[in-house]
């Protein structure tokens, strides 16, 4: 059954798909109003068209940092185009600006349409 645009949509019937993604060399904290910041990751990575469901898989490869997925933008009854990451550390609190990211990697599973 294809996505018809209405919710709830069941997940069984999205093309799902998991990457592996570097960290930034010098991260930018993500704000708020208009939203900016963060990694950007685009659909295409996932091999999909829009994205309607993406977390991260736990902890990045170091064990030290969180990173936090938001649909950017996020757009009611319809996938979005990417995502931003938020790398924050284990207290939750978001890194520092320009904080090396590049030893780390973090495993996405995104749900979404092709």
């Amino acid at each position: 059954m294809a996505f018809d645009g209405t919710y709830p949509a069941p997940p069984g019937n999205k093309p799902v798909s998991i990457i592996d993604v570097k960290g930034p060399a010098s991260y930018v904290q993500v704000t708020t109003g208009p939203l900016a910041g963060g990694q950007s990751i685009s659909a295409r990575q996932f091999g999909l068209s829009s994205i309607e469901m993406a977390w991260a898989m736990g902890r990045d490869s170091s064990g030290g940092f969180v990173p936090k997925v938001i649909l950017s933008p996020f757009n009611a009854n319809q996938g979005s185009p990417g995502l931003i990451i938020s790398w924050e550390g284990t207290t939750g609190a978001q890194v520092g600006a320009g904080t090396n990211l590049s030893t780390s990697t973090i495993r996405l599973f995104a749900l979404g349409t092709l």
